[in-house]
């Protein structure tokens, strides 16, 4: 059967650092998540809000995954990155560990790791999307 499983939102501050390298340098932070993980489906969509000191968005992450094949007492990961199409600078990029402890439990654990620019990219940028995962195997 499915897991009907409906994770519960989560607000968790974290902090964000910024290199002052050059323009294109962005923001890399960590979200430390409890000890225990957070419960998520076999499958899905993780979506992520960044917010500013000022609680405004500044970055949604919507992050697919598929963990069917999965089995107990293993990890993985699934990374998003977002680049410049024209200059391959990379603008976003979102860092998911997995475990599945026990059959058909599925968690994030330890903490997501996010990058984002320190401003929005001009309207005309045009952004490409690609996932990284393990090499094989794929779960380890």
């Amino acid at each position: 059967g499915k897991d009907h499983h409906r994770p519960i939102h989560l607000k968790i501050p974290f902090n964000a650092i910024y290199y002052h390298l050059d323009p294109d340098t962005p923001y890399v932070g960590s979200v430390v998540l409890d000890a225990s993980g957070y419960r998520v489906p076999q499958q899905g969509i993780i979506q992520l809000t960044v917010f500013n000191p000022s609680h405004h968005p500044v970055k949604t992450f919507l992050v697919k995954y598929d963990l069917k094949d999965m089995l107990p007492d293993t990890r993985t990961f699934v990374r998003q990155k977002i680049v410049n199409s024209s200059d391959q600078i990379l603008r976003y990029a979102i860092h998911l560990r997995f475990i599945c402890p026990k059959r058909k439990r599925f968690y994030l654990c330890r903490n997501i790791r996010v990058v984002f620019p320190h401003r929005l990219p001009d309207s005309i940028e045009q952004l490409q999307l690609s996932y990284e995962y393990p090499e094989e195997p794929r779960y380890f």
